[in-house]
């Protein structure tokens, strides 16, 4: 029996969350609803933000703390001993370079940063943020348009790409903005 088969022979009667390395289940998680799905390997601020929302499901009179997310970071540059605030408002997403990662923001700024993708990953809260390609994080807030497997930002004519690694994770988590014709 496989995960989706116990999901559906458990009709709902318990709340889910589908741990998985393959995110070709994460729609069909969703059709199932779970509660989370979390894609391996597993970051341990994802996996709390995911047993913090089936708590607040099971138990909703029970106030979970998130952690507060601040509104600006700090970075360090390419030039030694400099450290350079960011608004997290602004960031319309951002590249890795091996190493380094482009931060890209709506007033037209790129920032050099020596950090790597995971990193900033793990620190940007998703659903605000989310990682669409192994080299692209995205603010959710600016998506203007997804087409096909490309993502168009307001503020910029770039795309982002979405990777098939990361594409069925990206869509379930859009699912709630999506409108369809239900019939």
């Amino acid at each position: 029996m496989t995960g989706i088969d116990f999901i559906k022979a458990i009709n709902g009667k318990s709340k889910v969350i589908l741990t998985t390395a393959y995110s070709e289940y994460a729609m069909e998680g969703f059709e199932n609803e779970v509660v989370d799905y979390l894609l391996k390997p597993i970051s341990f601020a994802r996996f709390i933000k995911g047993a913090q929302r089936a708590l607040t499901l099971i138990h909703p009179s029970v106030s979970t703390q998130q952690p507060e997310e601040t509104d600006y970071i700090f970075v360090k540059t390419e030039q030694k001993g400099k450290l350079l605030k960011v608004n997290i408002n602004d960031i319309l997403f951002i590249e890795g370079l091996k190493n380094y990662v482009t931060i890209h923001t709506k007033q037209g700024e790129r920032i050099i940063a020596l950090l790597n993708i995971r990193d900033l990953e793990e620190r940007l809260i998703q659903p605000r943020f989310y990682r669409t390609h192994k080299s692209f994080i995205l603010a959710t807030s600016f998506i203007r348009m997804i087409e096909g497997n490309m993502v168009h930002l307001d503020h910029t004519k770039e795309t982002i790409p979405i990777g098939d690694t990361y594409r069925d994770g990206f869509m379930a988590q859009m699912k709630e903005k999506i409108m369809t014709n239900r019939k």
